[in-house]
């Protein structure tokens, strides 16, 4: 059990701790990313968030984290005026709602949308079906006629008028054709992008269960390693052909597919290689022995 008091700063670094639930009170503050440092395999991300907790216990939940961050290294800082006991963190994994993400529900309503369009070329390919079919009978039936055609003109207008509409037919049917290729072309890419989509509803989610002896303000900051992500330097050196002098800069390509926006961030690169809870790595060992005589 820990305290704030008087703007005095805690860390807590999650093990695997259980939260228990509380008995009343739950917060859900928005805690957006202030701060990122990229290593040569991985990056250290910085979240914070201030808002008001009750008095009493309750407890705190930053969601939609990333699933690919490493539950050993989250770390949990807080600071207030007031006296607040953090009694205990936890990590989790959650499934958000179907509706969470609202390019979800953006790419849903175009698939609908190009679903009705294809549920309309069909009704259009089914009419000219049915035309063809009109005007396959017209054609088996001319000359089979009891009477027959006894003039000539009879015979030529039914055949211009036969020639004319299959030709309208022929031309629509190949252009219903292309509309619906391109058109399966856009709902099939529409499908794939809702199935990814669905595919990434999991997400990390912490949570910081606290006791505040008075209604107070809470400043939470949040620290995690993820994988994917890397930085590699870049130099450009540019040359003044005048005097000879030569002007080196150096900057840094920064790589990650941490499934985080890093945009408008305060971003820093570093050679270090920081192990989870600041553990040494384990070393492999190498086995010496005397030479084989001759």
């Amino acid at each position: 059990m820990m305290k704030l008091n008087s703007c005095w700063a805690l860390a807590v670094i999650v093990a695997g701790m259980a939260v228990s639930a509380p008995t009343e009170g739950s917060e859900s503050p928005d805690a957006k990313i202030v701060e990122v440092t990229v290593y040569a395999d991985r990056a250290r991300v910085t979240r914070s968030a201030t808002f008001r907790v009750p008095a009493g216990p309750s407890i705190v939940e930053i969601r939609g984290l990333t699933t690919s961050l490493d539950d050993h290294t989250v770390e949990v800082s807080g600071q207030s005026s007031s006296q607040i006991t953090i009694r205990g963190v936890d990590v989790r994994q959650e499934f958000l709602a179907g509706n969470a993400s609202p390019r979800t529900a953006e790419v849903q309503q175009q698939l609908d949308t190009l679903l009705d369009q294809k549920r309309a070329l069909d009704a259009q390919v089914a009419i000219l079906d049915a035309r063809q079919l009109f005007f396959k009978s017209l054609s088996s039936g001319i000359g089979h006629s009891d009477k027959g055609i006894q003039d000539v003109d009879d015979v030529k207008r039914i055949y211009d008028f036969y020639l004319s509409g299959v030709t309208e037919v022929s031309s629509a049917m190949l252009d219903l054709q292309g509309k619906q290729r391109s058109l399966e072309l856009e709902i099939d890419r529409a499908k794939r992008e809702l199935s990814g989509l669905s595919q990434q509803k999991a997400a990390r989610k912490v949570s910081i269960s606290v006791e505040a002896v008075e209604a107070a303000n809470l400043t939470i900051t949040l620290r995690y390693i993820v994988p994917d992500a890397s930085w590699e330097p870049i130099y450009d050196a540019r040359v003044t052909t005048a005097n000879g002098s030569v002007l080196l800069a150096y900057n840094a390509y920064v790589h990650q597919k941490t499934g985080e926006e890093w945009d408008g961030v305060k971003l820093s690169v570093s050679t270090a290689r920081p192990g989870a809870n600041g553990q040494l790595p384990e070393l492999s060992p190498d086995y010496v022995n005397w030479a084989a005589p001759p």
